[in-house]
């Protein structure tokens, strides 16, 4: 192990949820435990809990680290983008996994972890809330302007996040399934259909 390095309770802790992202990265969040972070983190398992009650919570942490920066970042590329439309179509861009989606990795990890880890239960949970706002929105706005025909944007953003969330599963999961170039071409008709203009 390595020499424990001194640090504020509060570096220390950001220092074992960048270790516990870093672990997780590399092995999955189902085979991590408090014991490869901890040597991640050149640390004892004493320390760790010291700043965390359980790996549970650890987990949720890092979990919200990583999920948290992406729609930080999703928000980031709408935000800037002058109409309903192209808020949308990139919004939609964004759910596209890349060659390298162990983000997406890390969702299906959550979900799959949730019944037996309540604190990751909750960070998914409300951190997909975010991105179901988000989307809904978007839609208000277009419906508004009347650029969207969508009369329910609460729904429309439900089903939307819904589809987009189980396409990318399948080309993350499947070796078999559907490529990234069929999902982008559903994911970007699945959205106009939602507001009216396929």
């Amino acid at each position: 192990m390595k020499t424990q390095v001194h640090m504020s309770a509060g570096d220390r802790r950001e220092a074992l949820i960048a270790a516990a992202v870093r672990a997780i990265r590399e092995r999955g969040m189902l085979e991590s435990s408090t014991r490869t972070v901890a040597a991640e983190a050149g640390v004892s398992t004493g320390l760790m809990h010291h700043y965390f009650a359980s790996y549970d919570d650890l987990m949720a942490a890092a979990f919200e680290r990583v999920a948290t920066e992406d729609l930080q970042r999703a928000r980031e590329v709408v935000a800037a983008l002058p109409t309903p439309s192209e808020r949308l179509d990139a919004l939609v861009s964004e759910f596209q996994p890349a060659h390298d989606a162990w983000q997406f990795q890390w969702w299906m990890d959550a979900w799959s972890s949730s019944p037996r880890h309540p604190a990751v239960r909750e960070t998914a949970a409300r951190i997909n809330r975010g991105w179901q706002a988000l989307i809904e929105e978007i839609l208000a706005d277009g419906a508004a302007t009347g650029e969207f025909v969508c009369p329910d944007p609460r729904a429309s953003s439900w089903r939307l996040l819904a589809l987009l969330d189980g396409l990318t599963i399948q080309v993350v999961a499947q070796t078999d399934g559907p490529g990234r170039a069929d999902v982008e071409k559903w994911s970007y008709h699945a959205a106009r259909v939602e507001t009216g203009r396929a």
